[in-house]
């Protein structure tokens, strides 16, 4: 064989040589079978459930067991429910309930702290213009979301009562301010809170 062609064979062999090499090196997707695949990554956005809008969660009826008055919606939003007293013009009660959906749980824990250690603003307001001071009370209940606080305030003439419970990355924030004070509004707005949170 002279030795040009067979120069010729060994260089078209060595690169055919090559090339099965790179083939082999560096597979196509395809040409292996796909075993021990990483799992896809879950969306949990799309997992979690959308919220109920709260006036769904709490009734005209509810809002009457909480206050003792009879209650009329005054706002049906998406994360926001106001019942307001329909009794007298000359007094006011109203019950709000606020529901959040975070986009973590430690943000929601964030949420809740904020929302229990916060004076009401309508009592701030009230107090710098009568010269009063909010007296404040709070505890922790137990067995009521993952975390919850109910906290009472009050000038002479504003109560508010306030529950803030943590379900996840939930947060529910039932709020019942009027003229006076009802010593017994705690206990109904932790009933009403009880049966929002199973419905969560």
């Amino acid at each position: 064989m002279p030795a040009c062609l067979r120069t010729t064979l060994l260089l078209m062999l060595t690169l055919m040589l090559g090339a099965c090499e790179q083939k082999k090196e560096a597979p196509e997707p395809g040409d292996l079978p796909a075993f021990g695949e990483p799992d896809q990554p879950i969306d949990t956005a799309a997992a979690q459930k959308p919220l109920p809008t709260p006036c769904l969660l709490v009734s005209a009826a509810d809002a009457q067991a909480v206050t003792a008055q009879p209650m009329a919606v005054m706002s049906d939003e998406p994360k926001l429910c106001a019942y307001n007293s329909t009794a007298s013009a000359g007094s006011f009660t109203t019950l709000m309930v606020n529901l959040s959906d975070n986009d973590d749980e430690a943000m929601a824990i964030d949420v809740f702290r904020a929302i229990a250690g916060l004076p009401g603003k309508l009592n701030k307001m009230v107090n710098d213009q009568m010269g009063e001071t909010t007296k404040k009370s709070g505890q922790t209940l137990d067995g009521l979301g993952d975390e919850a606080r109910l906290m009472k305030g009050n000038t002479d003439m504003i109560g508010q009562t306030s529950l803030v419970v943590r379900k996840g990355r939930v947060v529910l924030n039932l709020s019942v301010i009027g003229m006076g004070g009802d010593p017994e509004t705690g206990a109904r707005l932790e009933a009403l809170a009880r049966k929002i949170v199973v419905a969560l």
